[in-house]
This record gives C-alpha cells, structure tokens and sequence, in this order.
C-alpha cells in the first residue's frame, strides 16, 4: 500500500487498490494508525474489514484520486508543545471488554503522570463482530496535536503468551512514545519510513525531524526510492539533533 499509493496518485483517473491479509499484527503499526494518520492526506479513502493476528484475513481498500497539479513538500521540522492526547483501547472474539477497559486505565494512568496539565481522551470498547475477524486486544495512544501540528503516536497487540497489558501498555508510553516527546521529533518511528516515498515525489525541498538512527524500514524505503525513481538521489548522513531533510538529490540528518 505504502508503494502504490502514491504512485497511483499520479495516474489519468481514480484507481482503486483492495488488499487482503492481517490488519494488526507484531512489530508493524496497526491499520488504525494508518486511517488515523494518513487517510485524507497520502491516502484519500480508506476502507477496512480487520484481520488480526494471528488469524488475519482482513480487507483494505483504498481509493485514489489523481492529484490536480504537484504535490506539496512537507515541512516538519519544530515539535512545539502537547496540545491534546487522545487513545483507543479494544478487544474483539473471544477477548473480554475488562481487557480493554484495564488498558485504558493503565494508559491514562501513566499518561496523566507526564502530561499533567494537558487534555486526555481514551475510550475502550468492543470491535463488531461484523468489522473484524479473529481475537485481539490492541491499543493506540496520539498525541493528537501540538502547537505546531505534529502528531505522534505509539501502539501495541496484546498476545496470549506475552507481557501482561499492564505492562505492554506502560512500557509502549514510557520507552517509545516519551522518547520521542523529550527528543522533540516531528514524526515517530512508524511515520517515519511511511513519509520517504511521498516526499521523494513531491516538488521542492521536504524536510522533517525525526529519530537516530533511521530505522530499517526507513531504510528500505529509501532504496526503494531510489529504484523507482532513478532521477533522485538520495543520501544522507547523521549528524546533531536528528533533522531529517530530503530533497531530489539529497537526504541529511542536521
């Protein structure tokens, strides 16, 4: 999806991609984060049947209309202050609603401990039957806004042998998401990789702050990058405070 998209946005009409397979599953960001994050802005419309892990078989369709004209560099480069904080936790199948409930309440928890003086909205609740196949419970908690428009986020999948929620949902606020926070990134490490080819395509220069190192999917969308457009190249090197600047001939770290 992450591939096609964009270069979809570039054909003569509306095109229309339908995927299959998990939704939500380890070590990838949940198709929430995607439709919470990117639908309306790389992705037009997005549609969803969740899968979950480890069943799968989900369903995601997503509409794209052609682009009038160039896109836009993006420009993210001051993190600014914590405006608002919102969150979801659920459950679906088999998973009982205090599962969900007992997230919620960790996450509000640990969330008020450091944003004391900001707004805080998580809401808990039950997927339909009729929207989702398989048995999970997952979370996603956002900073929702700052001063300057950045949003950042962390999520996280319940397993039936692994640390309990307590726990996963503690640890997924204070070593991943409060990081970034205290780094003043622009974008987390699940955003960061999703913005490369984007702004590859985009016409000028595009510059975000974001972590050190780049991760392996960043990694790998750069070289992708770089094979589907031969006329840009990139490069970049790491130097203080982890700006990430990307343009048609170079990508740097500031």
């Amino acid at each position: 999806m992450q591939i096609s998209v964009p270069i979809l946005a570039f054909a003569k009409s509306k095109s229309s991609v339908t995927l299959h397979g998990g939704t939500d599953a380890s070590f990838a960001p949940p198709i929430d984060y995607m439709v919470e994050f990117l639908n309306g802005i790389v992705f037009p419309e997005i549609r969803t049947f969740s899968g979950y892990y480890p069943q799968g078989g989900g369903t995601v369709v997503v509409d794209v209309d052609p682009i009038c004209g160039k896109l836009s560099p993006v420009c993210l480069t001051e993190m600014g202050s914590i405006v608002k904080v919102t969150g979801s936790t659920f459950v679906a199948g088999k998973v009982p609603i205090k599962v969900a409930d007992e997230m919620r309440s960790v996450g509000l928890e640990t969330l008020r401990s450091h944003f004391p003086d900001v707004p805080i909205e998580v809401e808990s609740f039950r997927a339909p039957d009729n929207s989702r196949h398989g048995s999970v419970s997952s979370f996603l908690y956002v900073v929702e806004e700052t001063s300057t428009g950045c949003r950042l986020a962390v999520s996280g999948l319940g397993q039936p042998r692994g640390p309990p929620v307590r726990q996963l949902v503690k640890e997924a606020i204070e070593q991943e998401l409060i990081p970034c926070i205290k780094s003043g990134v622009c974008c987390d490490t699940h955003m960061q990789d999703q913005l490369i080819l984007p702004m590859a395509l985009a016409q000028g220069k595009s510059v975000i702050r974001t972590t050190t190192p780049l991760t392996l999917h960043t990694q790998s969308a750069i070289y992708v990058a770089e094979k589907i457009l031969p006329s840009v190249r990139l490069a970049y090197s790491i130097r203080l405070n982890g700006h990430l600047h990307l343009t048609h001939t170079d990508i740097f770290f500031r």
